[in-house]
């Protein structure tokens, strides 16, 4: 764990805060599979690192890394980790010492929420808006950006991303916005998990800088992005990081009396709560407390669909509904 840690942070102003961060990340039995490193770049070859982030924490282990990094938060950072404490919802801390002066980084990842979560949560920022995630740069100038996921691309992805993408796996698109304006700051595109990440290498400029700058060898690749002065950023996680999933968004969402969830059907070797045929069945709980038995019975009927000829998701079991996500 300290090697990339130590890598991350090499000559910036926070490269003696190494050995508390990774402190912070051993008492919360937080491995290296957790990280996600970032590497930008354009055509011209450049290579810029510098930006970790770390997956899945809860609020008590975002406020520890946080102070790791020598920071404080404000009020309206702690009002975030309070409504992740309060819905159940994981945290990302991380940082960035590409820029000058460096940023930390405080997210919360509601990708998986109900829309009624996400709008409480936009609610929170005073927005009339249902982000997946929100994230705030804290600096010498604080910076808020919501994030919104769709299975398909936006009208207006960027040319060279569009470009990229049609020999990419994509598993999604993430749109970046700026608070509270929502003016847009980049578009991405989410990656199936490929070995190795074989599709980086076709990115304008990729190259051996590019590699280097990064504080692990690659596992696979999360996604692909380009910012509005058309550089690209590419999000890693290391060798040995078991893929969450395939696909972005889940086939069909479905609500019960007792709460909602997203059912997500993907090739085998995804983690599963069942395997049929060729096809891995999983869900991801959005709201409330739904009991093992509504859920089985949404799982079996699910299972029978992916073997039809044409998946019909319009009727689900008793006590379920679909509705749309």
């Amino acid at each position: 764990m300290s090697g990339p840690i130590e890598a991350s942070l090499r000559g910036s102003p926070w490269a003696s805060r190494a050995a508390a961060v990774v402190s912070a990340l051993r008492e919360a039995a937080i491995d290296a599979t957790r990280l996600e490193a970032s590497v930008r770049g354009d055509a011209s070859g450049s290579a810029q690192g510098g930006r970790m982030m770390i997956e899945r924490v809860r609020p008590s282990e975002a406020r520890a890394l946080i102070a790791a990094l020598g920071l404080a938060l404000e009020a309206d950072d702690e009002a975030l980790c309070e409504w992740a404490d309060a819905n159940d919802q994981p945290m990302i801390v991380g940082w960035d010492v590409g820029r000058d002066p460096p940023v930390a980084k405080l997210y919360v990842n509601a990708s998986d929420a109900s829309e009624a979560k996400r709008r409480s949560l936009g609610a929170a920022l005073g927005l009339a808006h249902a982000p997946h995630v929100v994230g705030v740069n804290l600096g010498s100038r604080r910076e808020t950006k919501v994030y919104e996921q769709q299975a398909e691309p936006p009208t207006d992805v960027p040319e060279a991303l569009a470009a990229w993408a049609k020999d990419a796996a994509v598993a999604g698109w993430v749109i970046s916005l700026d608070a509270p304006a929502l003016t847009r700051r980049a578009v991405f595109a989410a990656l199936q998990p490929t070995e190795g990440a074989p599709e980086l290498r076709t990115l304008p400029g990729w190259s051996e800088a590019a590699v280097a700058a990064l504080p692990f060898p690659i596992g696979f690749a999360k996604s692909v992005g380009y910012d509005t002065n058309g550089r690209w950023v590419a999000y890693v996680k290391p060798a040995g990081a078991t893929p969450a999933a395939h696909d972005l968004e889940p086939v069909v969402v479905l609500r019960s009396p007792s709460g909602e969830i997203g059912i997500f059907v993907e090739p085998l070797g995804a983690r599963a709560y069942l395997e049929v045929g060729a096809h891995a069945l999983s869900y991801r709980l959005r709201e409330g407390d739904p009991d093992r038995d509504a859920i089985d019975a949404a799982m079996q009927w699910a299972a029978g669909e992916v073997q039809r000829t044409t998946p019909s998701w319009d009727s689900p079991p008793e006590p379920w509904e679909r509705i749309d996500g």
